[in-house]
């Protein structure tokens, strides 16, 4: 935008047609930035607004294909999870998974990883992806 008002300042028209342009241009930036504050209650700032249009989108088009979201954070979560504790089983210092993970025997005697790839395995049969 100030490539564009530069050439039309200083090669196109003068200051004295410009500078009304600019003032209306640069108050018409405030008033959209302003607005958009009021109606998301988050500062118009680029990575931001890059986000919220992002997460709109992805909900949508989730909504759409009818994937549940929050079936989906949680997966990601588990994945999230299980890659920390990998981590730290292969940390250098030896540093060992809590006692709670060892004193588990009651439940399921599959381990996580086999347990969150049923899960994955389960969630694209419902949504039909192969």
């Amino acid at each position: 935008m100030f490539g564009v008002l530069a050439r039309l300042t200083w090669w196109e028209y003068s200051w004295d047609i410009m500078e009304p342009v600019t003032y209306f241009v640069t108050y018409g930036t405030a008033m959209a930035a302003y607005a958009y504050f009021v109606l998301t209650k988050q500062e118009y700032v680029l990575p931001d607004v890059k986000d919220r249009q992002h997460l709109l989108m992805l909900h949508k088009k989730a909504k759409k294909i009818g994937l549940d979201i929050n079936h989906y954070n949680y997966l990601k979560d588990e994945i999230d999870k299980l890659q920390k504790d990998l981590a730290r089983l292969r940390d250098p210092l030896h540093i060992h998974l809590p006692t709670s993970y060892a004193s588990k025997t009651g439940e399921d005697k599959r381990s996580p990883l086999t347990k969150l790839k049923d899960m994955l395995d389960e969630t694209s049969k419902k949504m039909k992806i192969t």
